[in-house]
This record gives structure tokens, sequence and C-alpha cells, in this order.
């Protein structure tokens, strides 16, 4: 667990990039280093995905203690468990659906991760959530945290958006409470995707 002043001083400095880069264009490139990694254990990437972004903002947990809570039988985690589970955190996850890698890349550059649920490997295989951490125009790729394949893996844009194909290129982003209008901001939206 991590001290209220930490979190604090994380929500601070990301109120600054937020305020400062809501009116400018985004950067070419973007990196979050403070995403975490987690080797998942079996059928267990969102609960890996979600100890990763935890990570990000200073919370200690092991994918068995997030697995216990949103996988208890077995199976599939389902997004839906996300936002619940980390509201004691301080944090939110709002679901988006028909989301760009443009999207992606103004969350990223604001310093917000986003757990995406992607194929693993091919079209119609199996269905895997990772996170982006980051993005590099000039190289044409997304940084990913990824609980199978590693820390810092890249994909090409074009490798992305084809896994990116299951249930409808559905991404959320992990903020802190409070920053909801400026999700919608920054994603150029007008209204909040009911919850």
């Amino acid at each position: 667990m991590t001290s209220p002043l930490r979190l604090l001083s994380l929500v601070l400095g990301l109120v600054v990039l937020s305020s400062a880069g809501e009116t400018a264009s985004r950067p070419a490139s973007a990196y979050l280093p403070g995403v975490g990694y987690v080797a998942q254990t079996y059928n267990n990437c969102g609960p890996a995905s979600i100890v990763s972004v935890l990570d990000y903002y200073g919370f200690k947990k092991s994918q068995d203690e997030v697995r216990l809570v949103l996988r208890p039988n077995g199976g599939y985690m389902k997004a839906d468990v996300i936002d619940p589970y980390l509201r004691p955190f301080g944090l939110r996850a709002t679901r988006f659906k028909n989301g760009s890698a443009e999207h992606l890349r103004r969350l990223v550059a604001q310093g917000v991760p986003v757990i995406v649920l992607q194929w693993l490997d091919r079209v119609g295989g199996i269905p895997h959530f990772r996170v982006v951490r980051g993005y590099d125009d000039k190289s044409g790729v997304f940084w990913i945290s990824d609980p199978i394949y590693g820390a810092n893996v890249y994909l090409r844009y074009e490798d992305f958006d084809t896994l990116w194909g299951v249930y409808g290129q559905e991404f959320i982003p992990v903020y802190p409470e409070g920053w909801q209008s400026r999700i919608m901001t920054i994603l150029g939206l007008k209204s909040t995707p009911r919850e």
C-alpha cells in the first residue's frame, strides 16, 4: 500500500501534465516508466494487467490477491469488474468502445495508462488484457506491458489495430477519481459512457 502523500504527488504531477497538454498538440512519443510488470500465471492476464496499473499509482498487490477477488471461480476475467475493484484505491476505470490509436496516444501523453482487450497473437485466438504504456510515432509502435510477453514489448500500430478487433476496440483508461471530465476532454468526447 502506498502512502496518501505518494498518491497525492502522483495525482498532482498528472494534473500539471494534463493541464499543460490539453490545449497543445500531443508529443510524437510518450512513455510511462512507472507502469509495472508481472508475468501472468495461468489465465491471469486481467489481474496481472491490473497489478501493473496499480503499481503505476504506487499500490502493491500480487496478481493472486487480485485474482481471488476478480476471478474467484476461475475462467476469464470480465472487463466490467475493473472499475469496482479500483475504486477503493481512489482510481477509476471507464470502459470505452470503438477506440482509435489516437485515443490511446492522447491518454498516454497525459500520463494515463490504458488497459486494452485484444487478441493475444492472432485474430480469433485468445482474448488478452495488456497495458498500453507508451507510443512512438516515428517508429510507429505502441509500448506495452504485456503479462505474457514482457514489460516493454512493442507492437507496430498496424499489428496493434489488427489484434484490437475483439469486443469492438475496447479500451479502459485508469485514472484518479475526479478525472472523469478531464478524460472526456482528452478523448474529445462530450459525455461519459454509462457505467
